[in-house]
C-alpha cells in the first residue's frame, strides 16, 4: 500500500483542504499556477473522453476548472487535488479526490485523472489509495464509489485493483462532450474495525 499519508496543514485560507502525502506524491489543492500543466493533459481529446468536463481549448479553460474547483472547497462536499511529482515538485502530473460528498449516507465519489505521459507507472493508484485513506480516516465516510464508463476499461482495472467492488450497471449515466455512456458502479465499504 502507499499510504503514508496525510499532512496536517492547510496551505492558507483560501485553501480548505489539507495536503497530502504518499511515497511518491503530494497531494495539493488546486491553484492558478497549475493552469499550464493541468493544459498540457487537459487539451488531449483521449484524456477528456469520459470526463464531465470537455477537452480544454485555451489555458483559460484550465484556469476556469481550477476556479471552479477552488470555490467549492470548504463546503465539506467536495475534495480535490493536485498530483504533484515530489521529485519535481512544480510538475503536476493529474488530479484525484472526492468531487461529490453526501452526508446523509456517509458516502462519496472518488475520481481521478492523469497524463497519459505518467499513466500505467501506479501514480493514480497510489494518489487514490490516499484519498481513499483519507476519506476513512479523515472524513469518516462509510463507502466510497466510483462511476466508470463500462469502456473505460484501464479506470475499471484500477477500481478493481483499490479494492472496489463491481455493483450494478448504470444505463446512460454519463452524458457528456462525447457521446452517452452506460457506468459500472464500483463500491469499496469502510473496513469494519473491532475493539475488544
Amino acid at each position: 500500500m502507499y499510504l503514508l499519508f496525510w499532512i496536517a496543514k492547510q496551505d492558507d485560507d483560501t485553501n480548505m483542504i489539507p495536503t497530502l502525502e504518499t511515497e511518491r506524491l503530494y497531494l495539493k489543492p488546486l491553484e492558478l499556477k497549475f493552469a499550464d500543466d493541468i493544459f498540457e493533459y487537459a487539451s488531449l481529446d483521449t484524456v477528456s473522453k469520459y470526463a464531465v468536463w470537455p477537452t480544454h481549448k485555451s489555458i483559460e479553460d484550465s484556469q476556469s476548472f481550477i476556479t471552479f474547483c477552488m470555490a467549492r472547497y470548504g463546503s465539506g462536499r467536495f475534495y480535490d487535488w493536485a498530483l504533484v511529482l515530489k521529485n519535481n515538485k512544480n510538475k503536476v502530473i493529474g488530479t484525484c479526490g472526492l468531487p461529490n460528498i453526501i452526508p446523509d449516507t456517509k458516502e462519496g465519489e472518488i475520481g481521478f485523472i492523469v497524463s497519459p505521459e505518467f499513466a500505467n507507472q501506479g501514480y493514480t493508484a497510489e494518489a487514490a489509495s490516499g484519498v481513499i485513506d483519507f476519506a476513512f480516516n479523515k472524513l469518516d465516510l462509510a463507502r466510497v464509489i466510483a462511476k466508470v464508463a463500462t469502456e473505460n476499461l484501464p479506470s475499471s482495472k484500477l477500481a478493481e485493483k483499490l479494492g472496489m467492488k463491481k455493483n450494478k450497471v448504470i444505463k446512460n449515466g454519463l452524458r457528456n462532450h462525447t457521446g452517452i455512456y452506460d457506468l459500472n458502479l464500483f463500491v469499496l465499504e469502510r473496513p469494519i474495525e473491532f475493539n475488544f
